[in-house]
């Protein structure tokens, strides 16, 4: 081996950069193409909603003839907390989320606990509740 592709082989000290194409990198380096469309498909239209939610584009396209799209900042925001049907609706639905996900946690905690005992039967019952789990994905065939 030449001196060069030794220098090449050595690992580098630490704090120092080293091969951007080392080991590492290049076991991942078959992945950035998936990462970029991944990125593309889920953030790109999360900062156009940003951008919307922005603008007066609900008069663009509420009306016959488009008017030009305006900054309105957060106008819109503005707005839709002032009114009080939205907060009502914000309310119920976290007032439905909360209630779903305690009383998830409790009867499953209570399942849970009993059927961590010993009994008769036991078995049958774990099988029992637990197919509708197995049965369901192969239900909408």
């Amino acid at each position: 081996m030449n001196a060069a592709a030794d220098a090449t082989l050595r690992p580098t000290a630490k704090g120092q950069v080293g091969d951007p194409f080392s080991s590492p990198w290049r076991r991942r380096l078959p992945l950035l193409p998936a990462l970029l469309f991944m990125i593309l498909v889920t953030q790109l239209p999360f900062l156009v909603s940003i951008y919307y939610s922005l603008t007066n584009l609900k008069d663009k396209t509420q009306s016959l003839i488009p008017e030009p799209t305006k900054f309105v900042g957060i106008d819109n925001y503005k707005a839709i907390f002032s009114d009080p049907f939205f907060r009502q609706a914000m309310w119920t639905s976290v007032q439905m989320t909360v209630f779903a996900v305690v009383l998830s946690v409790l009867f499953g905690t209570l399942f849970a606990i009993l059927l961590d005992r010993r009994f008769f039967g036991q078995g049958l019952i774990r099988t029992l509740l637990i197919t509708p789990f197995l049965l369901m994905p192969s239900s909408r065939l």
